[in-house]
């Protein structure tokens, strides 16, 4: 059995599953063998298959169709930036979020909010609090998928930075593994990217 978390760091990600009776089993093989690297071995009685996934859209496409089949299934784990393990119901979410930022030519189009003018939907802002903010000022967000979550804040007056701060949010929330997780982009919008671009005039009917 290669070294899952070595494979890891060269690769985006890593999925390790068995031999199974599992009825997508089949397909879920025929597309690992797909991936960028693909080996079969034996441990015990038992056969293994390992594909590590490179950072493309086929790819990640590849690992999220595969993760679909066999998440749950016994034997399977997942490995990426060096750690190792199994799916927690956490896991696929994740992923189809991964995979829904390669399908956009900006990723940050997909993973980056601003806080608080495009905050997801039905979250109320009070219990996501950013209290040093005043009412004109913004804040990037790096990551959608800990947004959605309400309960936590984020605040000058604590000893971390604040992109440690929503580092923790991240970890708590189970995302901080995302290969767009990078909570160093938490920053004032203009810091980031190029200038604004003023959205086309729309002409009344």
């Amino acid at each position: 059995m290669p070294d899952l978390p070595d494979l890891s760091q060269r690769y985006a990600l890593v999925i390790a599953f068995q031999s199974s009776r599992a009825a997508d089993y089949p397909i879920a093989l025929s597309l690992a063998r797909r991936a960028s690297y693909f080996v079969e071995t034996t441990k015990g009685s038992v056969d293994y298959h390992v594909a590590a996934f490179e950072a493309t859209p086929a790819d990640i496409s590849r690992a999220v169709s595969i993760a679909d089949m066999l998440a749950r299934v016994k034997g399977t784990f997942f490995s990426v930036r060096g750690r190792l393990f199994k799916d927690d119901g956490n896991v696929l979410q994740v992923l189809h979020c991964l995979n829904e930022s390669f399908r956009v030519k900006d990723y940050r189009s997909h993973c980056h909010v601003i806080f608080p003018t495009q905050f997801p939907q039905g979250i109320p802002q009070v219990h996501v609090k950013i209290p040093h903010l005043g009412k004109k000022d913004m804040l990037v967000i790096p990551c959608a998928f800990a947004a959605k979550y309400t309960g936590w804040a984020l605040t000058k007056n604590h000893p971390g930075t604040l992109q440690d701060q929503f580092r923790d949010v991240c970890v708590t929330h189970g995302c901080d593994w995302c290969l767009r997780c990078n909570p160093d982009d938490l920053q004032p919008p203009q810091v980031l990217g190029g200038p604004d671009v003023p959205l086309p005039a729309v002409t009344p009917v």
